[in-house]
């Protein structure tokens, strides 16, 4: 049997004063009827609170009482909204245990979530040698084409991947050993 787990990390601090922070600290232990699995750590340095959850995150579990609470803090603070990162993993690998997403959190109390979409056509070594001098140009080219290969290995084994590397002139050299 496996474990599933989701953890979630928000990208930045949501200012408040010492006593907002207690009151919502104390709103997400209270949500005893529900597990949203979201804990708040005060930052000092920055006056503000750092939401996540460790173990097992579900934001539609929350109280609406601490969610409408935390959208009022991120309008108070004069924030867009607040982004927050997912990540889903399992104890033992199952296919399709892992995983991510995120989602904002907005100052009118709604959340959205961000679109993924597949690049539409592969990274080739031509687009990368024509590249040549524009460098960030050619560091997004890098980041797709060893992002394709990230994502494609979950369909194809990893000695086809590497071959469909050789094939488009890449040389893999550098990063793994051929084998004898």
């Amino acid at each position: 049997m496996s474990n599933f787990y989701s953890v979630a990390t928000a990208e930045s601090v949501v200012p408040c004063t010492k006593q907002e922070f207690d009151r919502l600290k104390a709103m997400l232990e209270a949500d005893e009827d529900c597990y949203h699995g979201f804990e708040v750590e005060w930052e000092e340095g920055e006056q503000g609170f750092y939401l996540y959850a460790e173990e097992n995150e579900c934001i539609s579990d929350m109280s609406d009482e601490a969610f409408e609470f935390i959208a009022s803090l991120i309008a108070k603070a004069g924030m867009e909204y607040l982004e927050v990162g997912v990540g889903m993993y399992a104890s033992r690998q199952i296919i399709g245990s892992s995983g991510g997403y995120a989602f904002r959190i907005y100052p009118n109390a709604t959340l959205g979530y961000r679109k993924q979409e597949w690049g539409t056509a592969p990274v080739t070594s031509k687009e990368i040698e024509n590249a040549e001098g524009r460098e960030e140009e050619l560091g997004d080219l890098m980041y797709d084409l060893y992002s394709q290969l990230a994502c494609d290995i979950n369909n194809k084994g990893v000695e086809a991947q590497l071959q469909t590397l050789k094939d488009n002139g890449v040389d893999i050299s550098e990063f793994v050993a051929e084998s004898a």
